[in-house]
């Protein structure tokens, strides 16, 4: 008599094969679901640390727009140099000034 797993999707020639496939099965799928939940949690606290960075850049932003705002109305304007690398962040903080 022959055996087929529900589980594996495959016959076998002896029941208890088949129950040592079974278990075998098992035990991948929940060391697979295991390591799956361990990424998931991994990606949570990566993107926790992310959106904590991205809250103090904006905090950061806010203090340098009202520094800069006060300086420009008691000074009447600011220069800087910008190096290639700034001139990004400048063209950034100009659009959010904006919009």
């Amino acid at each position: 008599m022959r055996y087929y797993s529900e589980l594996t999707k495959k016959f076998y020639d002896e029941a208890k094969e088949c129950e040592k496939a079974e278990e075998l099965f098992k035990e991948e799928k929940a060391k697979k679901e295991a390591e799956a939940l361990q990424k998931s949690n991994e990606r949570k606290e990566a993107a926790k640390k992310v959106e904590e960075a991205y809250e103090k850049v904006v905090v950061a932003q806010k203090e340098y727009k009202k520094v800069l705002s006060d300086f420009c109305k008691e000074h009447g304007s600011f220069h800087m140099t910008l190096n290639k690398d700034g001139i990004l962040d400048w063209i950034d903080s100009f659009w959010e000034s904006w919009f």
